[in-house]
């Protein structure tokens, strides 16, 4: 976990750097030049997170607190959830699959 957490000098790393590291630098890491950040000519995978009362700090530490409450995501600018709620799927069975996939490693 301290990896996660620092950077290569061992100092902390920012909201701001972790977030870069999950968007930017993943797509990179991905050759994948359409994703990554919002840019015309990019696939639109959005997530919005609602961050709670307490969180303090950059907009980016608010989108990584744990607490964090997701209320939409966007896949190729198409909305999957919104409101927290899943669109265009059967939540039921999902959940279901991945039981039987935790009973299967397990």
């Amino acid at each position: 976990m301290l990896a996660a957490t620092q950077g290569l000098a061992g100092d902390p790393l920012t909201p701001d750097e972790l977030l870069r590291m999950a968007t930017m630098d993943g797509a990179g890491a991905l050759d994948r030049g359409d994703i990554g950040a919002l840019a015309v000519g990019r696939r639109a995978d959005l997530t919005a997170v609602v961050p709670p009362l307490e969180s303090e700090g950059p907009p980016a530490a608010g989108f990584l607190h744990p607490l964090g409450r997701v209320v939409a995501v966007a896949v190729d600018g198409e909305a999957r959830i919104w409101d927290g709620r899943l669109l265009g799927a059967d939540a039921e069975a999902i959940t279901t699959a991945a039981a039987d996939a935790r009973r299967r490693l397990c």
